[in-house]
């Protein structure tokens, strides 16, 4: 089958306002408890990005997605509750970085007593 399909171009600064806009929103929510299912929607849609169109995510972008992950990991609960509120950004900055140090919260909890944190990993 030879079907051809046309390009689909990327809207490169559509696409980093939408990162802005969830990284943004995201430290806006940051605290809220329990955690609600629209935070890791928003950790996930940066991670998406970060990871399949990295080109998209703009200095200004990174730059705030560093200050929210250094500023989660300096919380002094974040190795208990703070760690996994911050996973999924970890993983965007691994994915722009490729330092190896931005997974170890996802790597190490990989196999959490809880089932529905593990489900999520």
């Amino acid at each position: 089958m030879g079907v051809e399909l046309p390009e689909t171009p990327l809207d490169l600064d559509r696409l980093n306002a939408l990162v802005l806009a969830e990284i943004r929103s995201f430290r806006r929510g940051f605290d809220n408890e329990p955690v609600p299912v629209e935070q890791d929607l928003r950790g996930g849609a940066v991670a998406w990005v970060a990871t399949f169109a990295a080109e998209a995510v703009d200095e200004e972008a990174r730059r705030l997605l560093l200050l929210t992950c250094q500023a989660a990991r300096e919380l002094p609960d974040y190795n208990h509750h703070g760690w996994y509120r911050a996973v999924y950004l970890d993983v965007a900055q691994y994915a722009l970085t490729g330092e190896p140090d931005w997974p170890f919260a996802l790597v190490s909890n990989i196999d959490h007593h809880s089932s529905q944190l593990r489900a999520s990993l």
